[in-house]
């Protein structure tokens, strides 16, 4: 749902995602119920038709094991499988939604989720990853060959952009020796509990760490005589230091480790008051959380590798060039509402980028 308030407004005409069934649903906040063309959709594509299917690797010789056998949901929705329904379901929406055929612009978002999946699961070099951009790139291109045959290519722009990169499994990148690891929560607890035991004294101040929030119980620091103060928190965030793997740490109007201003101001745009800790913990480059069975990356670092995205622009608005001058994905917002010479979103902290704008 975020994503929808994000990128289509807050009520848009429609919105779809998969379930953990493979299935396209959506929310009574939306609609009270399925439009035909959905459900027109998901009976001529039940997900279970690729139980037990071979992804096998874009062009790989006859006889050739495969990559892997999609075997239960999660595999599924990871897979490329589910990247096609993705682009096929948006074609079916184009038409269903008769998008494109009015005086106004419509706006058509596809969240290529299957992905972010896979790569939060095997991390961005493993071989399952490098099949997938390769049919990304197949995909996209019999996509983009469907919108102009039926809009025509100068009454479409196509924006292409991502949330976040991600990181190699610490496990490929100490292969390639690059100092990496994975870092126990339940370490960062006990050492943020001890460090605020002697100052404060005995007694559990933790409620939780959920990477990358430390969130310390209000039932235990209200007994003291100034409940959270800055100096906890930088107890805290100091104790979390003393952790293998930890960069430093953030605490929101308060104390941080980190001396460079753009270090704090790019972390601190992640906070969320009603949801975030009271300390932000930063790992070092290549060290994520340890959980689970050990496998899989997590996104959120300030790192290059995680912070570096594209920002594709297509479309008759737009200058064909490459620029080499930083821009945000934030930019996008005010970039689109400038082409339709209309306002930005009311929130809007991003640019114009005006240099990538035919002159009108």
């Amino acid at each position: 749902d975020q994503t929808a308030v994000l990128l289509g407004g807050r009520k848009p005409a429609g919105c779809y995602w998969l379930d953990d069934a493979g299935r396209f649903v959506t929310s009574t906040y939306y609609t009270e119920g399925l439009p035909a063309w959905v459900l027109v959709f998901a009976k001529s594509h039940p997900p279970l038709r690729f139980k037990e299917r071979a992804w096998r690797a874009v062009d790989a010789a006859q006889g050739a094991p495969p990559l892997r056998v999609v075997n239960g949901k999660e595999a599924y929705l990871a897979s490329p499988f589910a990247l096609d329904e993705e682009l096929e379901f948006a074609r079916e929406a184009l038409v269903g939604e008769q998008l494109g055929q009015g005086a106004a612009s419509d706006l058509l978002v596809v969240s290529l989720s299957p992905f972010y999946l896979l790569g939060l699961e095997t991390g961005a070099e493993s071989p399952l990853m490098r099949d997938m951009v390769l049919r990304l790139d197949r995909q996209l291109e019999d996509f983009f060959s469907w919108l102009d045959a039926r809009l025509g290519a100068d009454k479409v722009w196509i924006a292409f952009t991502a949330t976040q990169g991600l990181a190699e499994l610490p496990e490929t990148a100490k292969a390639e020796w690059i100092r990496a690891g994975r870092v126990p929560g339940e370490a960062i607890v006990a050492a943020v509990n001890a460090r605020l035991a002697d100052a404060f004294g005995r007694n559990s101040y933790v409620e939780k760490y959920v990477f990358p929030y430390l969130y310390l119980r209000r039932d235990a620091v209200k007994k003291l005589p100034e409940p959270i103060t800055s100096e906890m928190l930088r107890l805290a965030g100091e104790a979390a230091l003393g952790v293998g793997g930890v960069a430093g740490y953030l605490a929101p109007n308060g104390p941080s480790s980190f001396q460079a201003p753009e270090t704090a101001r790019q972390l601190g745009r992640c906070w969320f008051p009603e949801r975030a800790g009271d300390v932000l913990i930063a790992y070092q480059p290549y060290y994520i959380e340890l959980y689970g069975d050990g496998r899989g990356v997590a996104p959120g670092s300030f790192y290059s590798y995680d912070t570096r995205v594209p920002l594709l622009l297509y479309g008759a608005a737009f200058r064909a060039e490459v620029f080499e001058q930083p821009v945000s994905p934030a930019d996008l917002a005010a970039t689109l509402a400038s082409a339709l010479q209309i306002s930005p979103p009311s929130s809007s902290t991003g640019h114009v980028l005006a240099d990538c704008l035919k002159e009108r």
